[in-house]
């Protein structure tokens, strides 16, 4: 499901099944190549962009929106 939204979006996405027989877990690497880059980055894009090109939204949450609970530490 999640590989035909992704490439539906014409992205391409690499997974390797990392799993090992003795430890009885599935794991898998997923890469999406162009998602994010390696640098950092001021602000969260997906976070923000992603629920509104899917129609989840009608616009993007603001920051108090998106953490209504904030932690303090």
């Amino acid at each position: 499901m999640c590989q035909r939204i992704v490439e539906s979006k014409g992205i391409e996405m690499l997974v390797l099944d990392q799993t090992r027989a003795d430890i009885g877990l599935r794991v898998a690497k997923v890469i999406i190549p162009g998602m994010r880059h390696m640098w950092k980055r001021l602000g969260a894009g997906r976070l923000y962009d992603v629920p509104v090109s899917m129609g989840w939204l009608k616009e993007a949450l603001t920051e108090e929106e998106l953490n209504p609970f904030p932690m303090w530490m």
